[in-house]
């Protein structure tokens, strides 16, 4: 067997490293190498294949963190959670209504564990062989499936905890600090794009990883289920297969892009303590705004400013490994692209409005001889 697993419970932790080393920032680099991250513990309810253009030696799995003791009634965006939608992990056995615990296989090393099946991040990971130690059963997976379907519908039957009807889990509305980075004009976009991390609309989530557990459980978000419903629906579609299909992998796609990258490991040994689950997101936050912060804020400073490699985040510090000559010929080399382009631009600006202007004046000589 192999991780990440079925029914396994896993211990995790973010790769920063690896979601940067396409933007080929040095500097973005040294920082997300000098982060310190926690390591957490989720249960995994489902797989699903990583669409890329590109080979990817990925694959995508949904995280259910897990909790020490009753998860809270609210987490991140997420509101109205029952005490009684959680399910307890062996060798805990309390629940506010009796449910039976889930057994995986081996029980866990703390007491007083739950799962919430509200509370599912995706993620992505390499595949690596290793046999979990903690796995649950086929029959054992297949009843937890049907208990968090149960909780989630109830979930949607409430309204999200607000007493209105709501026909499934919308995704984040509030304004947190990656909307903020986000509605920094079209810059964040670009760097996401390069770093992989597609953007959002306005109305949609926090981040795309955040998922809820109607998403994970119905499979709507899996690209496997759209391709089989495309091909499904060929004779209803006609000549539009093609299109829908595109759109299927596109969405994938984009899904895909916008889950973070994370190191899985079956040796619970690791995990000193449970960690909250909010804490990986705001580990995923401060990564997303050094982001921001390399890619983006530094764009629009001066380019004969070579101090602003000095300036790290304001959570952490950058080593400053790199004399101040080279640090500024880099600066330079990766400026000048920039300055051409900009350079270029203004020519081709300034060169319509010359024509403009001489297409106006010659316009209206021809009509002052027309009325000669």
């Amino acid at each position: 067997m192999c991780l990440p697993q079925t029914g396994s419970f896993v211990a995790l932790r973010l790769d920063p490293m690896t979601m940067v080393e396409n933007l080929r920032n040095l500097n973005l680099t040294a920082a997300c190498r000098d982060l310190k991250l926690g390591t957490y513990v989720a249960y995994i309810s489902q797989l699903d294949q990583v669409v890329s253009p590109f080979p990817s030696p990925h694959v995508s799995a949904a995280l259910h963190f897990v909790f020490q003791g009753i998860p809270p009634n609210e987490f991140d965006w997420i509101e109205g959670i029952q005490q009684d939608m959680s399910i307890p992990i062996l060798p805990n056995a309390r629940h506010p209504f009796r449910r039976t615990p889930l057994n995986p296989g081996v029980p866990l090393p703390w007491k007083n564990c739950y799962i919430s099946p509200l509370v599912v991040a995706w993620a992505k990971a390499v595949p690596v062989l290793i046999d979990p130690t903690h796995i649950a059963t086929p029959q054992e997976q297949k009843r937890i499936r049907s208990v968090m379907d149960a909780d989630v519908n109830s979930w949607n039957t409430m309204g999200r905890g607000k007493h209105m009807a709501a026909p499934a889990p919308q995704r984040a509305l509030r304004r947190s600090p990656r909307r903020r980075l986000r509605s920094d004009v079209g810059g964040y976009r670009n760097a996401k794009h390069s770093a992989k991390l597609a953007d959002h609309s306005q109305e949609e989530s926090d981040a795309e990883s955040f998922h809820t557990a109607q998403s994970s459980q119905s499979g709507v978000d899996s690209t496997s289920s759209l391709l089989e419903y495309v091909s499904s629906s060929a004779q209803r579609f006609g000549d539009d297969v093609d299109i829908l299909r595109s759109l299927a992998v596109a969405i994938g796609q984009q899904k895909a892009a916008l889950e973070p990258i994370v190191n899985l490991s079956s040796d619970l040994s690791l995990v000193n303590g449970i960690l909250s689950p909010q804490k990986y997101l705001n580990e995923l936050d401060l990564i997303l705004r050094l982001i921001y912060h390399f890619e983006v804020a530094e764009i629009r400073r001066p380019f004969w400013r070579a101090d602003y490699v000095q300036e790290a985040s304001p959570t952490t510090p950058i080593a400053n490994h790199k004399s101040w000559f080279a640090r500024t010929f880099l600066t330079w080399q990766g400026r000048r692209t920039r300055c051409m382009n900009m350079v270029l631009a203004s020519v081709v600006t300034l060169t319509a409005m010359i024509r403009y202007a001489l297409k106006s004046v010659y316009n209206t000589n021809d009509q002052e001889e027309r009325k000669a």
